[in-house]
């Protein structure tokens, strides 16, 4: 993910759809796992008032149980999003496995160091809204910017289209995310 043309170029050539399933389950998975946990039992600051009158340390405890097939959700949104965007502005016939592919990968490598770093924060209590929102908006826009560039290179996208549908992407995951994650 270094090189992202050449790693988008080579995504156009096989069929990486199970690979990319993985990858995401990788990815609720532990953030079911690992961070929400974490979450859990530190209860740092919460960005966002919790609804339904529900007191934010049982809010967390639910988080455990429900980011997972939210998180799936997510992507899954993200993915239609594009994929009915994508078919307008190309030529070819386009496959929503294939802007899965471009989606999953692009919403996985960036996380990568968010799962050490949101519990690096969470240990030492730095896990506050000033630290972590910049944090997670940087990383939404380097999964943003992944996107772009894999629509470009595996679809042949113009790049002024492609980085319109890759923030619209990055858009709806906060948005989405806004509405669980406190």
């Amino acid at each position: 993910m270094f090189r992202p043309k050449a790693f988008f170029s080579q995504l156009k050539q096989g069929n990486h759809f199970r690979l990319t399933i993985l990858l995401q389950l990788i990815r609720w998975t532990a953030m079911c796992c690992v961070t929400m946990p974490h979450f859990y039992l530190k209860n740092p600051p919460s960005l966002f008032p919790v609804p339904f009158g529900i007191e934010l340390q049982q809010y967390r405890f639910f988080e455990i149980f429900a980011y997972f097939p939210y998180g799936l959700f997510i992507i899954v949104v993200i993915t239609n999003m594009t994929w009915l965007y994508v078919k307008k502005y190309t030529p070819q016939s386009i496959s929503i496995s294939k802007v899965w592919e471009v989606i999953a990968i692009a919403y996985f490598a960036p996380w990568l160091p968010t799962l050490v770093l949101d519990n690096f924060l969470l240990t030492y209590d730095l896990a506050i809204p000033f630290i972590i929102v910049p944090l997670h908006f940087a990383v939404v826009g380097i999964e943003s910017a992944l996107v772009a560039i894999g629509l470009q290179q595996v679809f042949n996208m113009p790049a002024n289209k492609a980085w319109l549908i890759g923030l619209g992407g990055g858009f709806i995951f906060l948005a989405l995310a806004g509405i669980v994650v406190r």
